[in-house]
Formats: structure tokens, sequence, C-alpha cells
């Protein structure tokens, strides 16, 4: 089918496909004369009021199209190369360069500790190298020149301040060790809104335009993810998320011309903006609550949880701990394996006469007694002066049997508050399980119940871990199969003298009579007699053994303990 067109004193016949897309391109107006022998028949008719000439000449598609093709001025991509240049250029001499970075690179320790989510979006105006700001550059005023022109300065700033924002959160969970600073995450999402632009309205750009839309920019992509895995301390988390945030946002938006599009735009951007605000906010007002611990437990029993991003060093006592980026709190847990089970409240005093030897200006904010897992202990809130810092110290030390466990944080008393809601998170993960020792010493003994050496293992697992009544049924067991046992009889005596358990002095004299050689069992049971008054017979014992084996340890050990005479008679 042909139509004839009437310009001046010529008339052209096109096909109707040309005509349709010259109509489409916008060459042909309302006014010019168009003849369709199926429509007008032998007439020429002004196209305007033809009906599939309407449908045709849709004005917001042809000023969609007029938009890609004529030349325009990018005011919105220059506005956001210009702030970017000039922060660079203020952050020139060094000073100035480290403080911008302290203050508004995204790095997860600030934002989830201190609450400090502008971060989340300051990052994006920063960068570390002219190479580095031209190579953001770049590709931000490439893409967004034309994106600006297709869907309009709104929607431009949404889907940059959204992919920026997008990156930032990706990189606040899952590279929360390293700052990020950089304005690619906005580049990835402008790259990629233009190419869901490419696919969503490829029929509508024009021919000239189709080579900075859809697959067009899939090479510029697939460069810059490569260059970003292949380079060294590259935040390819932040740029996955910028991605993400383009990919979707020009989904769900349309071009600021078409007819149905201003108002759904208006909807995306509002809920857009409000999603960023409530998650900013979110972070804002509850710093710490978000802050992801890790369970980790040691072969002595217990189970605590730390910040995962948190770095692992020592303290100024050699002691292991963990350490905030931000430098304002530490955490450190620590076992300790005593001969005799201790109190919780002397173990608390003890800390304390250390810290104030250490310190200035100790003072004791609250102690209070708590219960885990059946297990007392006691919890010391301290404030002191150390090395001429004002800290906040908080101990959490619990006593099974003969394990202490301690817990120790220290945090700056500026930041004492900041700190709070994660100070407690992080105390009550702390639980106490049984000691890997004692769980091993059930296998064995499950595996070999006549085993010699598993039913020593067992009996001293429950001595150690604080089963007194259990420990001393087993080495009642072995001492009926082998009353003359040493090991199984110095256990006996060393659990009721640990446990302060009755009928000692009976026990004592029956350990002396079936073991009288060994110097495990009289040194226990002279320790028993002792502490019965029954000293001059206790330092008797002690020194017949120590003539019959002089030169040992243990004998020594108790010698000097209780400051008795070595001398041997020759």
């Amino acid at each position: 089918m042909l139509v004839e067109v009437q310009q001046g004193n010529q008339i052209l016949q096109l096909a109707y496909e040309e005509f349709e897309a010259r109509v489409v391109d916008g060459e042909f107006d309302a006014r010019t004369l168009i003849r369709f022998e199926v429509v007008t028949g032998n007439e020429f008719k002004a196209a305007g009021e033809l009906e599939f000439f309407q449908t045709l000449a849709n004005p917001r598609r042809l000023q969609f199209r007029r938009n890609l093709t004529k030349p325009a001025t990018p005011i919105l991509t220059a506005i956001l190369v210009g702030i970017q240049l000039r922060i660079y250029l203020l952050s020139w001499s060094e000073p100035a360069e480290n403080e911008l970075q302290e203050r508004l690179s995204n790095w997860t320790p600030y934002i989830l500790e201190q609450g400090e989510s502008w971060r989340l979006l300051t990052y994006g105006v920063l960068h570390l190298s002219f190479t580095h700001l031209l190579f953001n550059m770049f590709f931000l005023a490439y893409t967004g020149y034309h994106l600006e022109r297709a869907i309009g300065r709104l929607n431009l700033a949404l889907i940059f301040v959204a992919s920026i924002f997008g990156g930032g959160c990706l990189s606040l969970w899952f590279s929360p060790e390293s700052r990020s600073i950089g304005a690619s995450a906005g580049d990835f999402g402008l790259m990629s809104a233009a190419i869901v632009m490419g696919w969503k309205y490829g029929d509508m750009i024009p021919d000239p335009s189709r080579k900075f839309f859809g697959w067009a920019l899939l090479p510029y992509l697939g460069f810059s993810i490569i260059s970003g895995l292949m380079g060294t301390n590259v935040d390819n988390w932040s740029h996955l998320g910028g991605l993400l945030a383009g990919i979707t946002l020009m989904t769900m938006l349309d071009p600021e011309v078409l007819p149905i599009s201003r108002n759904r735009n208006r909807r995306i951007r509002r809920i857009t903006c409000t999603i960023m605000l409530g998650v900013a906010l979110t972070f804002s007002m509850n710093p710490n609550r978000f802050v992801p611990l890790t369970a980790q437990s040691d072969h002595h029993g217990w189970s605590y949880a730390v910040p995962d991003y948190w770095y692992e060093g020592w303290t100024s006592r050699n002691s292991p701990s963990h350490f905030s980026p931000t430098e304002e709190i530490e955490i450190s847990h620590q076992t300790r394996v005593h001969r005799r089970p201790i109190d919780p409240l002397k173990a608390t005093d003890k800390l304390i006469r250390r810290l104030k030897a250490e310190s200035q200006d100790l003072n004791t904010v609250s102690r209070t007694a708590i219960d885990r897992n059946g297990w007392q202990g006691e919890q010391a809130d301290l404030a002191l002066t150390y090395r001429g810092k004002k800290q906040r110290f908080i101990s959490l030390i619990i006593i099974r049997g003969l394990y202490e466990y301690q817990t120790f944080i220290r945090v700056s008393e500026a930041a004492s508050d900041d700190y709070d809601l994660l100070i407690r998170r992080m105390l009550d993960t702390v639980e106490l399980n049984e000691p890997a020792r004692l769980t091993e010493a059930q296998a064995h003994f499950n595996a070999e119940p006549n085993n010699w050496n598993a039913r020593i293992e067992l009996g001293t697992a429950y001595h150690r871990a604080g089963h007194p009544i259990l420990a001393m049924g087993e080495w009642s067991r072995i001492l009926t199969d082998a009353p003359e046992a040493p090991e199984a009889l110095a256990g006996w005596l060393e659990t009721q003298v640990a446990y302060d358990l009755p009928e000692q002095e009976r026990s004592a004299e029956i350990a002396l009579i079936q073991a009288p050689q060994d110097s495990s069992v009289v040194v226990l049971a002279a320790e028993i007699l002792m502490q019965a008054d029954r000293i001059e017979e206790a330092e008797e014992i002690l020194k017949a053994r120590w003539s019959a084996q002089p030169g040992d340890e243990l004998l020594e050990q108790a010698m000097r303990r209780w400051n008795l005479d070595m001398t041997l008679d020759l």
C-alpha cells in the first residue's frame, strides 16, 4: 500500500512502512497533506485529522526521540561532575585528604558502632587519586549525559544517589574490614540503568542514539567489572550494590516525557528516598544493634561472641584480645585453671587490686552477682584512668570448678554511652558448656569402660569441671577394684580437699595406710591433717617421706610451702 505525501509542489509516494517510520521520527507534522486511498479516498487531507496518524505521532514519544537527538546542556550531570572535582581539589593537601577520608569514607565500624550513617552517601564524593577520579568522571559524564536527556534529571539523580547508597550498604555488610571511597557505585548504577533503558525502549530510541544504551554498553560494563575483580583494594561489593540498584530502579522508572510516567516516577522516587532515609535513621538511632557477632568457643568449655570484623591482637599485658577498628573498645576472653576452686567475689577483688596498682582514679561503679548455666560469677563495672586516658572497664568472671572464665572489656569514657548496647550484647552471649576434656573423657570411658586410664581421666575431668560428687563416685569405683591405686587415692583426696567435702581426716588416714610411699598421696594427706590442726603429725609424715625420697619435686614444694627444714640427717 502506498501513501502519497504532498510537500510543496512535489508528491512523494511512500510505502506504508516507510511512511510510518518517518512519522515516528517526526518528519511529518499534523499539517502535512497526505492521501491514503483506504482512508481518504482520492482527497489529500491534513495528517492531524487522521486517527492512524495521531496514533503514530504521539507527541510524548516524539519529544522523547527529540531529546535524544537534539543537542542539550546536561545540567545535572555537570553539577555532579563539578561537585566531585571541587571536593577532590579540596583534598589536595595531605591533612585535608586524611580528614575527609576519616570523616566521610564508608566504613562499617563507624556506621554500625557509632551511627554515622551519612557515610553511606558521602563516600561517593571522595577519590584516592587523579586517575581514580578521571576514570569515574568519564563514566559519570558519558552515561549521565545521555540518561539525563532520556529519563529526566530527577530520575537520573535518584539512580545515581540510590546506587551509591546501595553500594554502600552492600559494602557495609560484605566488606566491613575496609574503608570504601569513590563514585564508582554510582557509575555502575548509571551504566546498568542505561543498559536496561535500551532494552525497555529500544523500539523508541533513534538509530544514532542506540550506541549509548542497551547492548552497546555491555562491553564498558564488562570491562569495569573485570578491572575491579583484577585490581587490588577495590570494593567490588560496592560496585555490585550500585549495579543492582541501577537495574532495579530503571526497571521501574520511565522517561519523564511518556504519558504514564510522571505520577508513577514520582511515587517511585518518594518510596526510594523514604527507604534510604529509613535505613540511615535506623543505623543512626540504633548504633551497635546491627553489629554482626560471630560465635567462638574454646576447649575449656565456654562460648562467646565478638564482632566478626574486629581484628585480633594483644593487650599491653600480652593477653589475646579483639579490637574495634575505631580503637575505642576492646574485649578479651581468658581462662585460668586453679588448683582449688575460688570464690568469684575474691577473684573480682583480686582483679580490682591489680587494676589499682596499674591505673589511677579507679572507682567501682557497680558489682553484680550473676548466674550462667548454674555457675556463679560476678560482673563489675569500673571507671579508671589508664596511661592518661579515662576508661570504662567491665569484667565478667565466672567460676566453674577449677576453671576461672574471664571476660574483660575496655572502652574509652568518651565513647562509653555509644557502646552500651554492644557491651550488653557481647556479655549476654557468654555461655558455659562442658569442657572438651570432660566430653573426651566421657567418650573414652563409654568406648572402653574397663580401661584403667579412661576411668582415671574421667574422674580427673569431673574434678576439674566442678562435679565433685561425680568425681568422688568415679574414684570410689576405682578404689573398690584397686584399693591401693595411688592415682585414684590422690584424686580421691584432691577432690575432698578442693571442694571441702566431709570425712577428710578419715580419708587421709586410709590413704596413708594404702599408699604410704606415693608422694602425691602423702602431700594431700598432710594438707588435710594440717587443716585439722594435726600439724605436728603432718610435719612428721612429710619429713619422713622426704628422708625416704629426697629431691622429690612434690615433697620439696610442700616442705617449702610450710617452711619445713629439708636438712637430711646423715
